[in-house]
């Protein structure tokens, strides 16, 4: 589906964000990480970015962190839409190369979990994870050193935040995830779900959605 998986790397470790399934994803880890994965992190609970999870953990024994509202989400088909797989890939409209596959519903348990925000140092960097909510209820925001972030399918470059799937809401990605974006430095570059990076203060010139 043409969504992004992410491993940061520092000496030696890795960490990894989103777990989008593909035949070379656990080898490209070993590759980009070969000293082992610390955590793996999901943005939010679509089944897009959570296909590989599983697998991805049992392969590096390294634990699932996500927002308390997105584990909940990852147990429940419906929410996690892995029951809707086939309409999910229909609705992107952008990725003109999507196979069309079948997906039997599956869940995901998150082996860590917080409200609010967690922050982690890592590597001698610091990672802030903070929930914003609008494309999805159990979205958040992955910021790096203040400088990068890895927004998941809040803020895309070129396209407008999707907020009519389960548990969308336009409402709360105007008056929560907004101020917080806002508030970043605007040479701050992001890193998407989707598609490619871009800096945030030149997106944000233009509405989300």
């Amino acid at each position: 589906m043409k969504n992004n998986l992410y491993v940061l790397e520092e000496n030696g470790r890795g960490i990894v964000i989103d777990c989008s399934r593909t035949h070379s994803a656990i080898e490209f880890i070993k590759k980009s990480a070969p000293m082992g994965i610390d955590y793996i992190l999901l943005t939010h609970e679509h089944c897009d970015h959570i296909l590989g999870a599983s697998a991805i953990r049992e392969a590096f024994a390294a634990p699932i962190i996500a927002s308390a509202t997105c584990a909940e989400n990852l147990m429940d088909t419906r929410k996690n839409y892995t029951r809707y797989f086939e309409a999910l890939t229909t609705v992107q409209t952008r990725m003109s190369s999507t196979i069309r596959t079948h997906v039997e519903p599956f869940t995901v348990c998150a082996d860590e979990t917080f409200q609010g925000e967690k922050s982690i140092q890592w590597q001698g960097h610091t990672l802030l994870l903070r929930e914003t909510p609008g494309h999805s209820q159990g979205q958040i925001g992955i910021l790096i050193d203040e400088k990068i972030l890895f927004s998941g399918d809040t803020i895309f470059e070129k396209d407008k935040t999707i907020v009519r799937f389960i548990g969308g809401s336009r409402e709360q990605l105007i008056s929560i995830t907004l101020p917080w974006l806002l508030s970043l430095n605007p040479d701050t570059i992001v890193y998407p779900g989707h598609f490619d990076s871009f800096l945030l203060g030149k997106r944000l010139m233009i509405p989300l959605c």
